[in-house]
């Protein structure tokens, strides 16, 4: 959701209903993600209790839950005896037990004062709406946990600290959130008022004192002495914007007000639609996200103010532009236009639809975050581009990198599945780095760390005009030739490693282009090496399959020689090529694989044969093609002796 000034988005759990005067209705239980007021510091908490001032957790909110946990003892005399007779370590034991019901106590005490002080604030402020005062004047009778228990809402039978420790702390994290009924007042959900919201924002701003300059509008304004976090829910602790640590990372300059300070509002508004456009069309992997909207009426050039125009008011067309409907979240959705984030979601995937843009002119903006620690979060990506250059550039990549990419089959689609495109972001860290075992190894990490840089370096081959890493494609390329397995994934390694080599060839030569079907008249040496490796290896296969053997038969003797033959291919060739004989023989002489042989042998220039030296990436482009015209040729019909018909 597209949030407010001054509120953040909480999970609750059990849902309260009070009347007018502040007394106890109902309560039912049921999981909703909801609107909450907040301050900064409520935001931004971490282990200290700091209360939202209205909607927040169980042991925030009821005020009988210390009382509660007063009367529980640690264990019974019963647990005490057994504990003691059966463990080495009883007392260590029954005084961490002892030692968690005093802390939970304490927490519970210092958690409900937070809150009651917060929301007692806001009930006595000059705009409160009574229904803050009636829900202010039930809390403050501190009975919401037994009501919940009485409504059978919470199941917390009274008994030892031992047996119910798990279940408070479970209970305790829910979230609680109000109706308040008054009569000929259809409102009652608390957290869908607007004018609450607005009375909660008009009432924390008079809280605010300290204005000094914005460095984001020019202006001078309150200013943010904290700044929200949970921009991206897979990395909800981390912020990214933070100034007031006193040790780590911090400013080093004399006076830390000289650091980039940001107004609230400024903030606020950054950070809320930010969090909005990576929830709503984001591109998401873990801790990273990518993201691409539209900007509407925003310079080129960003001053301070121009023509009595700033890039504040620039950026409060998400909110209140005229162009668009009332509801301020259509405004929203049509001033970012989410057509531009599906055509990156797609690109990124290795598949787009470019005819489903608009014919418009605006800005987009592409930007990726990543939060590198729990705490910490950072832009590692932002560019803008005019429409007609993000559409180019899409297009662009999908015309370098496209080549006949592998899919395996999945529960909706059955049987295994071609197209020609560019391969998605996953697959060319599968193919250059493989995949991780395990959570806890170190491939999985290296992997993790690997598919981060490839999403970076994707992002600026597409929009930045970059050229493909070469260490990437070199790494993509050793992979396919040195595999020991050769199944369905490495099928798709090798049309992504395919892909790769073509986007190289392109940056590096705009004049040479390969194409994604077997060209039967290109004389280069390594492409040509390649397609001599195929049909080798077809000959292999099919004598395999007519003696009995089936598709899932061991890897040829081409494909495990696969990675000497481009590091020795003359040599290789040679040795591999008298191997074939009792294969040729078994096909009854095999005249039209040894033909292709020979036709490719033709075209080898002078020299180039014989010539000592490794092969680059082509022979893998030679020798898919050819692998594939062998596979798919409309005259691919077996004859007696096993060849293909001529």
């Amino acid at each position: 959701m597209l949030l407010p000034l001054g509120h953040t988005t909480i999970k609750t759990g059990i849902e309260v209903v009070l009347d007018s005067t502040g007394r106890f209705v109902a309560a039912s239980a049921n999981d909703q993600r909801i609107c909450a007021p907040c301050t900064e510091e409520s935001e931004a908490r971490t282990s200290k209790p700091v209360a939202h001032p209205l909607f927040d957790k169980l042991e925030y909110v009821a005020g009988d839950a210390q009382k509660f946990l007063d009367n529980l003892t640690v264990m019974s005399d019963e647990e005490k005896k057994d504990l003691f007779e059966k463990q080495h370590e009883a007392e260590k034991q029954y005084k961490a037990k002892e030692e968690s019901l005093l802390k939970a106590r304490r927490k519970a005490e210092a958690s409900h004062e937070s809150y009651l002080k917060a929301l007692l604030e806001w009930s006595n402020s000059p705009g409160a709406l009574p229904k803050i005062k009636a829900v202010h004047g039930y809390i403050a009778q501190k009975t919401l946990l037994s009501d919940l228990q009485r409504e059978k809402i919470l199941d917390l039978t009274l008994s030892t600290w031992s047996e119910i420790e798990s279940d408070w702390k479970k209970e305790a994290a829910k979230g609680i959130r109000f109706r308040v009924e008054e009569p000929g007042d259809s409102k009652s959900a608390l957290w869908l008022d607007t004018s609450l919201q607005q009375s909660w924002l008009n009432y924390y701003c008079s809280t605010l004192s300290e204005q000094r300059l914005c460095m984001a509008t020019g202006h001078v304004e309150l200013v943010a002495t904290r700044h929200p976090k949970n921009l991206n829910s897979q990395s909800a602790t981390a912020k990214l914007i933070s100034n007031n640590d006193s040790s780590g990372f911090t400013y080093g300059g004399k006076d830390t007000e000289a650091a980039g300070e940001i107004g609230y509002e400024a903030s606020q508004k950054a950070h809320h639609a930010l969090r909005w456009l990576i929830a709503k069309q984001g591109y998401r992997c873990g801790e990273q996200a990518i993201v691409a909207w539209a900007i509407d009426d925003l310079p080129d050039v960003l001053p301070w103010q121009k023509d009595g125009r700033t890039t504040e008011d620039a950026f409060v067309s998400l909110y209140s532009s005229s162009q668009y409907a009332s509801d301020p979240i259509e405004q929203a959705s049509a001033a970012v236009d989410s057509e531009y984030a599906w055509s990156l979601r797609r690109a990124l995937n290795g598949s787009s639809d470019l005819n489903r843009l608009s014919d418009h002119s605006r800005r987009i903006a592409i930007m990726a975050e990543d939060a590198p620690t729990k705490g910490r979060m950072a832009v590692t990506f932002y560019t803008e581009l005019a429409e007609g250059e993000y559409l180019e550039r899409i297009a662009a990549w999908h015309e370098a990198c496209q080549w006949k990419i592998q899919k395996p089959a999945d529960s909706e689609r059955k049987q295994r599945m071609e197209f020609v495109g560019p391969p998605s972001v996953d697959s060319i860290v599968s193919a250059a780095f493989g995949k991780p075992r395990r959570n806890s190894d170190q491939s999985y990490n290296r992997i993790k760390k690997a598919t981060r840089y490839t999403r970076y370096t994707i992002l600026r081959c597409i929009f930045g005009g970059e050229k493909i890493p070469q260490n990437l494609v070199n790494s993509a390329v050793r992979r396919v030739s040195a595999s020991t397995v050769v199944d369905w994934q490495w099928e798709i390694d090798l049309s992504v490693t395919c892909a790769l080599v073509r986007k190289q060839i392109v940056d590096s030569s705009k004049k040479e282009v390969f194409d994604v079907k077997l060209e039967l008249d290109r004389t280069d040496r390594d492409y040509l090496y390649g397609r001599l490796l195929a049909i080798a290896d077809k000959i292999e296969s099919a004598a395999t399959y007519k003696r009995g053997g089936t598709e899932k038969q061991r890897a040829t003797n081409a494909l495990r020689y696969m990675n000497t033959f481009s590091q020795r291919p003359f040599r290789t060739w040679t040795l591999l090529f008298s191997q074939l004989q009792p294969y040729i023989q078994q096909l009854g002489g095999a005249d039209g694989y040894l033909t292709q042989i020979g036709q490719v042998m033709s075209l080898f220039q002078p020299g180039d044969y014989e010539k000592r030296g490794a092969l680059d990436g082509k022979y893998l482009l030679g020798f898919f093609t050819q692998r594939d015209a062998l596979r798919h040729s409309v005259n691919n019909e077996r004859s007696e002796d096993g060849s293909l018909a001529e």
